[in-house]
């Protein structure tokens, strides 16, 4: 077997990127993170380093920081009714232009996979949580309010 493929690839860092665009890592992170006073020379230089490189920024380092990442708990109870997703269509639109992602979870119509489910997704720290269905556990609507999101959101 060849040895460069016996041997898995290290992930891309900040570091790789600074050396590909020329610039330093710090100034990596503020492009990609979108903040600071960046020229807009240095700015195409990294993002094209970023593409040449195939980089993705690791969100989950970010996300230790601030404690929450940029995803939208969305619990419905089916897939298959034709309801959801339209309600799915609809909350995607109107997270389009903010850099919150939808995370779907499905509940199959069952209290206690909605409570699995929902303590699952807050495990991770969602920006804010969308609930759908007519009934929701006692239970499962306390450790959302007391997860101190941004947002709740039950229907």
């Amino acid at each position: 077997m060849d040895q460069d493929m016996s041997q898995q690839k290290r992930p891309l860092t900040l570091r790789d990127v600074s050396e590909v665009s020329g610039v330093s890592e710090m100034t990596v992170s503020r492009v990609l993170r979108n903040r600071g006073d960046v020229s807009a020379g240095t700015r195409e230089k990294v993002l094209n380093a970023t593409k040449t490189l195939g980089y993705v920024p690791n969100k989950i380092a970010g996300a230790l920081a601030s404690q929450r990442v940029n995803l939208v708990a969305v619990i419905i109870p089916s897939l298959s009714n034709m309801v959801f997703p339209e309600v799915m269509t609809g909350i995607s639109d109107a997270l389009d232009d903010t850099p919150l992602q939808p995370v779907v979870g499905v509940t199959n119509y069952l209290p206690e996979r909605e409570e699995k489910v929902l303590y699952e997704m807050l495990s991770w720290r969602p920006s804010g949580v969308i609930i759908a269905g007519l009934e929701h556990r006692e239970a499962a609507l306390v450790a959302s309010l007391s997860n101190s999101l941004n947002w709740f959101c039950q229907f």
